[in-house]
């Protein structure tokens, strides 16, 4: 695959993370305190069994293509904007390791309101990194040919 082919990929992985985060952190985790107390431990496990075949492949497209784009770019201002990226991807990471995904085991075992919002406030830190992640992608996505970028056609037309 052509480079440009693999940063499209990338960023249309994380754009579906975008999304993904959005609906999650706005209307499913806000949801959850409606769920019935008795329910709420089958809920989380049907939840974590359901949503992982939607985040856990975008998420793996995005490492890889991030880190080999990171490994392949020449060194110039793409290549500082991916690894800033992936610093975020990192962070995000982190994150659902160590902050997000113990928060769900903890409400499987047993439904507490301050869990429940601990898991929509720390999640903020993820909604705002995919967030500056989409705007990145963005940002590539325009520069991707140096004939046809928008980023280059604007500065082109500076010239003139």
């Amino acid at each position: 695959m052509k480079t440009d082919q693999i940063l499209i990929t990338h960023a249309m992985a994380t754009f579906v993370m975008v999304g993904v985060i959005w609906l999650v952190q706005l209307v499913h985790y806000p949801l959850m305190s409606f769920v019935d107390e008795s329910r709420f431990s089958d809920f989380e496990q049907m939840h974590r069994a359901k949503i992982f075949w939607i985040v856990a492949p975008a998420m793996l497209v995005e490492g890889i293509t991030g880190l080999w784009l990171a490994m392949s770019l020449p060194r110039n201002g793409r290549r500082v904007w991916i690894r800033f990226g992936l610093f975020l991807l990192a962070v995000i990471w982190l994150s659902t390791a160590f902050i997000q995904i113990p928060l769900h085991e903890a409400l499987q075992t047993k439904f507490l309101q301050s869990d429940l919002d601990r898991l929509v406030a720390t999640n903020w830190l993820r909604t705002i990194a995919w967030s500056i992640r989409g705007a990145v992608c963005f940002f590539l996505l325009t520069t991707i040919d140096d004939h046809v970028g928008l980023w280059e056609l604007k500065r082109n037309a500076n010239k003139s």
